[in-house]
């Protein structure tokens, strides 16, 4: 069943057209209100083909705060708030609002955290720019992962609200992860079948990236790249990395190249050759939202190797005795 939603937001924003009227009239003041129905979809991601993993809570969406954003072609925007306990006692996820008419687009977000300032966009250009909060206000591991598995996004078609029109009026909007996923598998064993190593050891396995992103990357290329170059950070979202084999798991704000490093310490039984090697696999492209990667790392003696698809490897020089 539908439920009208009236924001104060809203009402505030059409008393101050209301108010800004002069005799000579404004647009604003002509301008009708409409009544409009807005289905608001959540799509999480399935485990990708070909991934052995499971049970990293991919199928979970641990958002609190829903916004939505009516953004007009004439530069207008009316955001409206949906608590989560809202959008989940609403069963056909189609909702009521009453917003002036007119054409645009309407962009949403979905996250964990204060929704406080993304109530007080008031441009389109910000509603576009919209980032999330930052990875640091997280202190432990796991609470970074829950903050970037809260985070959604998505946007409608053009829609035209008519406020005479008695049907029509509806538009549709489905919400997607905006998290990557990069699963990293990584194998030791052969540095000691083909290297006569008796400790060659994962040093650590670090992911880069950024601590704060965007809702809409494919609305900000030209800043992410930016940000590739000042802001890349070390992230490592899983600390239980094994010494020899195993396998980790990172998640990526999108939009940039990505680089995992790997560290490894070799140690020859004569001590003669000892040292750590640093190995490079850096994302040709940038990563996209709600992506999902392979990378695997290999070291056979100390020449170690990193395959997956689209990637660039660069290795520090060999340990020296």
């Amino acid at each position: 069943m539908k439920r009208i939603i009236r924001y104060m937001a809203l009402a505030v924003m059409a008393m101050a057209a209301v108010t800004g009227c002069t005799e000579s009239g404004c647009p604003e003041c002509e301008r009708d209100m409409s009544e409009v129905t807005l289905s608001l979809n959540v799509s999480l991601p399935t485990k990708a083909i070909g991934d052995p993993g499971s049970g990293h809570t991919e199928t979970e969406a641990a958002w609190e705060h829903m916004l939505v954003y009516f953004v007009y072609d004439d530069g207008n925007v009316y955001p409206c708030h949906l608590t989560r306990s809202e959008y989940d006692n609403d069963g056909d996820k189609r909702f009521t609002f009453t917003v002036f008419e007119g054409t645009g687009t309407v962009y949403a977000v979905a996250f964990k955290g204060d929704a406080a300032d993304y109530m007080k966009i008031g441009s389109a250009a910000d509603v576009r720019g919209l980032q999330t909060g930052s990875l640091d206000a997280y202190g432990t591991l796991e609470e970074k992962k829950q903050y970037m598995l809260s985070l959604l996004s998505g946007k409608s078609g053009q829609f035209t609200f008519d406020a005479d029109a008695t049907a029509g009026n509806s538009t549709d909007v489905t919400l997607t992860r905006v998290a990557a996923k990069v699963d990293v598998h990584y194998d030791l064993q052969e540095a000691y079948e083909n290297g006569g190593y008796v400790s060659a050891t994962m040093g650590h396995i670090s992911f880069y990236g950024l601590t704060a992103g965007y809702f809409f990357p494919e609305e900000n290329a030209e800043a992410l790249a930016w940000m590739e170059q000042n802001q890349t950070v070390t992230a490592t979202l899983d600390g239980a990395v094994s010494e020899r084999s195993g396998r980790t798991y990172f998640y990526a704000l999108p939009g940039i190249r990505n680089k995992v490093e790997f560290a490894v310490t070799y140690e020859q039984g004569t001590g003669a050759l000892s040292g750590e090697r640093t190995y490079r696999a850096t994302f040709v492209e940038p990563v996209e939202a709600a992506s999902w990667h392979y990378m695997r790392f290999h070291v056979s003696g100390t020449d170690g190797n990193v395959t997956g698809s689209g990637l660039t490897v660069e290795r520090d020089p060999q340990p020296q005795p």
